[in-house]
């Protein structure tokens, strides 16, 4: 085996915000792909913190439409125009969402079985939440499928109620981040990546 596939799909994933309602896979491939990626993501004592909820068709624009209600409280009115195109022209147009979480019960629990992990436990859950979402997205974008990481269900207690209520799970679910997806639209396109120098930020100690 070669690190070079692993590498080059990596190197796929964009932030694509010119999303269609379509998708290039079937659901049941987009399911498969959460599962696995939910099964095999690192975590932190195998605690196995994670989860996520696959959101499609209209139920995705009904989401991002419960989101939107609960949001705007958080804008001054100038900003609301602007953050309302943002919902409607490219969350609520794509073809779904993923909903990411870390399970807080069962933080709870692996700080309560070891009371020196409390300070530093919540670091790990996020190294977890960060790593899945990457795997996801990078198999997304390996499909044909653009994305977008957003963070709408953390901007405060309506927003999280929101996306709770809607989405019908368990409390101690802690929001971490929401993948809208789907094919990019046409003609749209991505501008070049420009990156900082590496020798600036890799090191290397032998």
């Amino acid at each position: 085996m070669s690190s070079a596939p692993f590498l080059n799909a990596l190197e796929v994933r964009r932030s694509q915000y010119a999303l269609s309602n379509k998708a290039s896979i079937s659901d049941a491939k987009i399911e498969e792909i959460v599962q696995r990626a939910v099964t095999h993501v690192p975590s932190s004592y195998n605690t196995q913190t994670s989860r996520a909820v696959v959101v499609l068709g209209e139920k995705n624009v009904q989401l991002w439409d419960a989101l939107w209600e609960a949001h705007k409280a958080n804008l001054p009115a100038e900003l609301q125009e602007t953050f309302k195109g943002k919902f409607d022209g490219s969350y609520k147009t794509g073809y779904g969402t993923i909903a990411f979480f870390e399970d807080q019960a069962v933080v709870d629990a692996t700080v309560e079985a070891q009371p020196a992990l409390a300070g530093i436990y919540p670091t790990f859950t996020q190294n977890t939440a960060g790593a899945l979402q990457v795997i996801v997205w990078t198999a997304l974008a390996n499909e044909g499928m653009g994305a977008t990481l957003q963070h709408y269900g953390q901007f405060g207690p309506a927003n999280a109620e929101a996306l709770a209520k809607f989405l019908d799970i368990p409390a101690s679910w802690k929001s971490t981040g929401l993948m809208p997806f789907g094919v990019a639209a046409e003609g749209a396109t991505l501008p070049e990546k420009a990156f900082q120098p590496i020798a600036e930020r890799v090191k290397v100690v032998a």
